[in-house]
């Protein structure tokens, strides 16, 4: 139990300096991957040389729906269930 209380105290006392190092390794460790794969890296930001194709427009069309409209006067001289849909 004094061991667990003494590596604590000790990570108390360094914490910033643990940050710090945790920084500079993860640092390093994204150069050296960015730097080893440099050529994939840049493949896939270049824009391909091929021209996209032409696709042909199409208009749009849009069919007009007309819904029947029933009157004032029909709706009101009719009563209960008679009018149904």
């Amino acid at each position: 139990m004094e061991e667990r209380k003494t590596i604590a105290s000790w990570v108390q006392k360094h914490k910033t300096e643990l940050l710090v190092f945790s920084v500079a390794v993860g640092t390093a460790v994204g150069t050296t991957l960015i730097v080893k794969n440099w050529d994939s890296i840049s493949a896939f930001f270049k824009q391909s040389e091929a021209p996209l194709p032409q696709l042909p427009v199409v208009e749009k069309t849009v069919n007009k729906t007309v819904v029947p409209v029933i009157s004032h006067e029909i709706l009101d001289n009719l009563s209960g269930n008679k009018l149904t849909v």
